[in-house]
């Protein structure tokens, strides 16, 4: 995982804008996928981590098609960027694209361990533990079989022993922060040391000594200038101080801890420093004042991702203990039944078999090696027990007779064997061609379904539409394993807001590339162009297409709508596709220009706009003529235009939401057994 420290010297030196200039000037794919990486990694260290994400899936465009360690190293800087932002659930899609992309690399696999790591970590972040587990095993077993000894080792010992803690198992959890301990330690690893340190601090009983070892641990930190994990032993000495009776200064240093977390900016761990505060005051009886804190941790945990349910789960208890003190029996129960509802269910007897069960079928693999070796010890040993038994009670004549039996036996054996083989051989030559053939269309299949992560992960755009709407929906579904649809959406600094949905040609991979192009496009168009104008957008295009295409004769390109809101004013330019607003019942439909994004057989025209007031409330829906042109129902005939509005206004009383399952369920029965004709993008948001 990507480390939030002071940036290198060599980033320093090397400025924004330089790294900028440097990339532009760039002819080698390889380059300048290196110092796209570099403006990435120089967004994270100055924790804005949306342009870091952005720069990243840049670097990912940048990258030589077939050079999947390349490949491996943005998704996995995406999936980082990710968790640094919180986002957990992108979090882990990129990490399990960045695995499949190590693999098809062969690279390090100190790479692939930590890459295992941290996606078993965003599962812990979800509460989901036996998850976790698997990939911390799976890292585990690289480690191991490698005979790696990073630091990254000694932090999957934390991990593994923290999903122990989390199911109340601290006698497994303490083995593994005191095999943390011991590695830091072995390998002069000081954080690592430290980590074990104050992780083991909850196996001691004596809060002086708990104390004692959370203080020494904070000092090594110090040291090192970690304000991160400073913030965490703040609080964790604070936690120590509470439990030694010495309250005041619990408070001066979870205090302490509040100010470093609100620094770093982990909204996850800001509530949990809050609710920990909060705890405290009621301690020390100031009911009143740990209100505040228990409010604002509440607000923080159901905006984030990052173990929300744990940190509900703590600050619902919290407020149960606060109103039980002050006797307000009625409250207390209502939080105390919101805070088992956030308990996390994984703390159940099966759950926790399960990760037993994980651990222990791990030790059983890692050892499988050497039991069946003393497998075959002791048989070989128990033979010769009874040979020697043999040799002292039989007679020389009974032993050749033995031996002759036994010759005739392998003989047969032999010539039966050969009669075998030779029966068998037309048959395994015939099984082997029909692999060579499966493998080589196996091949072929799973490089699509790789293209198609590739493509997904770039043109992704629903984190962008929810940044900007709250209530949306987004249905896309690929006629083959790649789509020739895409949709995309940026939201500008002066805060106009466009959305894009496109209809390349073709579909499979011929109509992935243009979709991928043609979001390439847009980026260069909108983010680093800074055009704003739906039909100037729609002509630079065009431009961009065809100039990329360098066809003449060909129709190929793609059909485009381009919206963008600012204020009450919506405008709106169309390359063979129309857009809906729906208000009050009635479908009001705009109409785009009849004619392509790309090469067209009759004279081009410059692309129009049209403008409309929009009112708060009014949905608007965006989309490809997939879902139109699809034949089925009763009749086999296609599902059109006029039947996708009626069905639009027989639901527009629900949620976006539930707006896109009914609309992708009425797809698949109108579909019923027939094959999808095209590809399907259709997207729709409330004003």
């Amino acid at each position: 995982m990507l480390v939030l420290s002071p940036f290198t010297h060599q980033a320093k030196a090397n400025t924004l804008d330089s790294l900028q200039k440097v990339q532009k000037s760039q002819v080698d794919r390889k380059e300048r996928f290196e110092t796209q990486f570099q403006i990435g990694t120089y967004y994270l260290q100055e924790n804005k981590f949306d342009s870091a994400i952005f720069a990243y899936k840049r670097s990912l465009e940048i990258s030589p098609k077939n050079d999947f360690a390349l490949q491996a190293k943005a998704l996995d800087a995406i999936a980082d960027a990710n968790m640094y932002n919180e986002q957990i659930l992108e979090a882990a899609t990129y990490y399990d694209l960045a695995i499949i992309a190590y693999k098809k690399a062969d690279s390090d696999p100190a790479a692939l361990a930590d890459c295992y790591m941290h996606y078993g970590r965003s599962y812990y972040g979800q509460a989901q533990y036996d998850s976790a587990m698997t990939y911390y095993m799976e890292a585990k077993k690289i480690f191991d079989q490698e005979e790696i000894k990073t630091p990254q080792y000694g932090y999957l010992l934390h991990y593994i022993g923290s999903v122990f803690k989390r199911q109340k198992q601290m006698q497994e959890a303490c083995e593994y922060y005191h095999l943390e301990i011991e590695f830091g330690k072995e390998n002069e690893y000081d954080e690592v040391y430290a980590e074990g340190l104050y992780l083991a601090a909850d196996c001691i009983d004596d809060p002086k000594e708990q104390l004692a070892q959370n203080i020494k641990a904070f000092r090594i930190y110090e040291q090192k200038g970690n304000e991160r994990m400073m913030g965490l032993m703040y609080g964790n000495v604070a936690l120590s101080y509470q439990d030694y009776g010495m309250l005041d200064s619990a408070f001066v240093w979870q205090k302490k801890a509040l100010e470093l977390k609100r620094k770093a900016g982990s909204q996850s761990s800001i509530s949990g420093s809050l609710t920990q505060i909060g705890n405290l005051l009621v301690v020390m009886k100031n009911y009143s004042a740990a209100i505040p804190y228990f409010r604002e941790a509440e607000e923080l945990a159901q905006q984030v991702e990052l173990k929300r349910y744990i940190r509900l789960e703590e600050v619902y208890f919290g407020f149960y203990n606060l109103h039980y003190q002050t006797k307000n029996y009625r409250e207390a129960c209502e939080y105390l039944q919101l805070h088992y509802l956030y308990k996390d269910s994984s703390q159940s007897l099966n759950h926790q078999n399960e990760i037993r069960e994980m651990e222990l079928a791990y030790q059983t693999e890692k050892n499988e090696a050497e039991i069946e070796l003393l497998k075959r010890d002791n048989s070989l040993k128990e033979k010769e027990k009874k040979v020697a038994e043999m040799e002292a009670n039989s007679e020389s004549r009974a032993k050749k007779l033995f031996l002759i039996a036994g010759i005739v036996v392998l003989l047969l054996g032999i010539l039966a064997l050969f009669k075998f083989l030779e029966s068998q051989k037309r048959k395994k030559i015939i099984e082997y061609q029909k692999v060579v053939v499966e493998e080589k269309n196996k091949d072929i299949t799973d490089s699509i379904v790789y293209a198609s992560t590739i493509q997904q992960a770039i043109i992704r755009s629903q984190d962008n539409i929810r940044e900007m709407f709250k209530d949306f929906f987004v249905f896309y579904k690929a006629r083959d394993i790649v789509s020739g649809d895409f949709y995309w959406a940026h939201e500008t600094e002066d805060g106009k807001k466009l959305v894009v949905v496109a209809d390349c040609t073709g579909h499979g991979v011929p109509g992935a590339m243009m979709s991928m192009l043609g979001s390439a496009f847009l980026n260069e168009i909108v983010i680093e162009r800074k055009e704003r104008a739906p039909d100037q957008i729609l002509n630079r295009m065009r431009e961009q297409v065809k100039r990329a295409l360098d066809k003449e004769g060909t129709n190929d390109g793609m059909d485009m709508a381009v919206c963008c809101i600012e204020g009450d004013t919506m405008t709106f330019a169309g390359a063979n596709l129309p857009l809906y607003v729906l208000r009050e019942n009635e479908i009001h439909v705009l109409k785009g220009n009849k004619q392509p994004v790309g090469n067209f057989a009759s004279e081009e025209k410059p692309f129009e706009s049209q403008e409309m007031v929009v009112q708060k409330g009014d949905l608007v829906y965006l989309f490809s003529d997939g879902f139109a042109d699809q034949f089925g129902g009763p009749k086999g005939k296609k599902y059109k235009y006029q039947t996708l509005r009626k069905k639009l206004l027989d639901i527009c009383s629900n949620s976006l939401s539930d707006q896109g399952k009914l609309l992708r369920s009425e797809f698949e029965m109108w579909k019923g057994d027939m094959e999808q004709v095209d590809d399907v993008c259709m997207l729709g948001f409330k004003v």
